[in-house]
């Protein structure tokens, strides 16, 4: 298994060992500091990151449910795989998604709501600055889920999450790729201008020009 990144700097003191355990696993399958396919034991992580292997189990079974991982009994376990082909799929089916939501919640938007995705972008914009592209795909998650949160489609939730998880992840594997992150970040703007008008033709074109961005540069592409 490749070495877990900073695992002894991880402090588990103010919150449940498998949450933070969770978070720098998922940080680091995300980044591809972990690789497809590698190897990740119970015992070598309970020992890289000073926690009980109960702790790990915790943090692996979330990362299974979040398709991060394959749990393969004696096997072991170890970083998924997603080909090309999946990739694909997944890109058209938060598309699928995220028109439908929006032509859905369009007419439910308020001031109150739209000022929370303002904050959302500005704090996108201010991540992008700092040049932390991880911070920042975790933000772009928050954003679209929470005008999909607004459809009122609680069980494709966790679909499109996942969705975007992957295809985060895919992007930020690729060799030798830079982005611009602050346009990145600031593209964001044109979803929100037209969600502030209520019209949901209006703001199904805006989501989707938005995601086309991504389908047009291809899956490995920048991110919408």
């Amino acid at each position: 298994m490749a070495r877990l990144g900073e695992a002894g700097t991880i402090q588990f003191s103010k919150v449940r060992k498998g949450s933070v355990l969770y978070d720098d696993l998922r940080r680091q399958i995300v980044k591809g500091g972990l690789k497809p396919g590698d190897p990740m034991l119970e015992i070598t992580v309970a020992r890289e990151y000073g926690c009980s292997q109960g702790t790990v189990r915790e943090a692996l079974m979330r990362l299974q449910e979040d398709g991060l991982v394959v749990r393969g009994g004696y096997k072991g376990t170890t970083v998924s795989v997603t080909g090309p082909a999946e990739a694909r799929e997944m890109q058209l089916m938060r598309l699928h998604l995220e028109t439908q939501g929006v032509r859905r919640a369009a007419s439910l938007i308020d001031d109150q709501f739209l000022a929370r995705l303002s904050g959302i972008v500005e704090e996108m914009e201010r991540v992008a600055e700092a040049g932390d592209e991880y911070a920042l795909t975790e933000l772009d998650c928050e954003f679209h889920l929470t005008i999909f949160g607004r459809a009122g489609l609680p069980a494709l939730d966790a679909i499109l999450s996942r969705c975007l998880l992957h295809l985060h992840r895919i992007t930020l594997a690729e060799p030798g790729r830079t982005r611009p992150l602050l346009i990145s970040a600031q593209r964001h703007w044109d979803v929100i201008d037209a969600l502030r008008t209520r019209d949901a033709t209006t703001a199904v074109a805006a989501i989707t020009h938005h995601i086309n961005t991504v389908l047009e540069t291809g899956i490995a592409g920048e991110e919408g």
